[in-house]
């Protein structure tokens, strides 16, 4: 698109699409605030909106005060066209109580972090092509340390330089460039990097383009209908942006629901004993991290438990722990005693642990098989810190898994430990089970009682 001037004074009207060009319309407000999406302290959320900055019929109107406002701060977005659709990472029809959503795991679209569907500002959210905003107030929540991505793209907009050849044309809008956008949400809380969207997961933002076979199911999210399909990798434009790894606590403190009961739930002994192996890939971790463990009124059927980051300061003060986030993962059976694992994934931050309760199936001989992942973000984490094999560990393909740039939270920074846990105590145990309780940890021991990527983790 032609850049020549559109007046004497030298100024383009031309809306590119750029991520400059963006970063004039776009606003970015960040607010720390409680936990809601996992159990993480406290979370981040991450607002943007638009203002609209050119109304052409005002700006060919004779020389008048309305005139002089027919751009503002530099915005070169039109009112009547807008925005063609915009995207994010936030669940799509979330039940959580979160304004802007719990980000998703990756879905099985092939699309990896972003919503099925993009969605047209101007029927979806704020004012609808008003005259100060295509959108406002769409909302994104993020974990401390973690990124989350958003899209804007403009499709087909009329050349408005009457010097060029192509004046009065639509033309095809592609992302170029990079430009950042400071949070103006009052607390300084960073700022947002545009650039096109990328396949390539070394990135300084990771990935946000997620081609497959199928070019439907490929990209980013699904644009509305009539604004040109799924576009090729680079047309939009991608903001991302990296939440502090340091919560402030500016609202009220969390509830914490830690009850480290491993040790003490049964007279006999400990309830949750650990996989001890020449071949584990770590270091075992300071405290269990399986907490609030209940033993269900169900004749040993079932067994729950709550997830706990291991590395959290027992002594601190839950503003003193503020020192290191780590995702956390739990692998367990659900159903039956011949697979069908399930993974949850939290984000573990501090000494605080939610009341999520987790409930595994007891196999025939009193006992689940539990194995617990801890994601750092870097080098300097904890669990990195333990890892023994220089590689770290790649949690379980059943698990949720969130697309960050790259490096951050992956196999390198990742420890993992395999807990044998007693789903009744010893005493209520005797004469029922098949097997002594002896006999059981022996056989855990030996990795006997492992299938599938539990043996694959321990190389056995």
């Amino acid at each position: 698109m032609s850049v020549v001037s559109a007046d004497d004074n030298g100024a383009n009207y031309n809306y590119d699409s750029t991520c400059i060009d963006q970063q004039q319309c776009l606003v970015l407000q960040v607010a720390e605030e409680q936990r809601k999406c996992g159990s993480a302290s406290c979370e981040f959320e991450v607002c943007w909106e638009t203002v609209v900055g050119i109304d052409f019929d005002m700006l060919f109107m004779e020389e008048t005060a309305e005139a002089d406002q027919a751009i503002f701060d530099g915005c070169k977005e039109e009112r009547t066209s807008g925005i063609d659709y915009i995207g994010d990472v936030a669940k799509s029809g979330s039940l959580d109580s979160a304004e802007g959503g719990c980000p998703n795991d990756r879905n099985a679209d092939g699309k990896g972090f972003w919503d099925n569907n993009c969605h047209d500002p101007d029927t979806t959210v704020g004012s609808g092509g008003g005259l100060r905003a295509n959108f406002e107030k769409v909302c994104q929540v993020v974990a401390p340390g973690h990124t989350i991505h958003f899209l804007m793209h403009s499709n087909r907009r009329e050349d408005k330089n009457w010097q060029s050849d192509t004046d009065g044309q639509l033309q095809e809008l592609s992302c170029s460039g990079a430009a950042t956008l400071d949070d103006t949400g009052g607390k300084n809380l960073g700022n947002a990097s545009c650039h096109p969207s990328t396949s390539n997961p070394y990135a300084q933002y990771g990935q946000t383009y997620f081609p497959t076979d199928d070019p439907s199911q490929g990209g980013t999210c699904i644009p509305p209908a009539g604004t040109g399909g799924i576009k090729a990798e680079g047309v939009e434009c991608v903001w991302s942006y990296t939440a502090p790894s340091t919560c402030q606590f500016e609202e009220n403190d969390p509830i914490c629901y830690d009850n480290r009961n491993a040790d003490t739930l049964c007279d006999a002994g400990p309830v949750a004993e650990l996989f001890v192996h020449s071949s584990n890939p770590n270091q075992p971790p300071p405290q269990v991290p399986l907490h609030n463990i209940k033993h269900n009124n169900d004749d040993g059927e079932t067994v729950t438990f709550s997830l706990f980051n291991p590395y959290a300061d027992p002594n601190a003060s839950l503003a003193d722990s503020i020192v290191d986030a780590h995702d956390m993962y739990v692998v367990y059976d659900q159903a039956n005693e011949v697979g069908n694992e399930v993974c949850n994934q939290e984000t573990a931050y501090g000494n605080c642990a939610t009341n999520t309760e987790y409930t595994a199936k007891c196999r025939s001989d009193g006992y689940a098989v539990v194995t617990v992942f801890a994601s750092g973000k870097d080098a300097e984490s904890d669990a990195h810190k333990q890892i023994t094999n220089e590689s770290g560990t790649d949690v379980y393909r059943c698990c949720a898994n969130q697309d960050q740039p790259h490096g951050a939270y992956g196999s390198l920074y990742t420890a993992a430990w395999t807990y044998l846990l007693h789903c009744e105590c010893p005493a209520s145990q005797a004469g029922r089970r098949h097997l002594s309780l002896s006999s059981i940890s022996e056989r855990f021991q030996a990795g006997d009682l492992f299938t599938g990527e539990t043996k694959e983790l321990y190389n056995l």
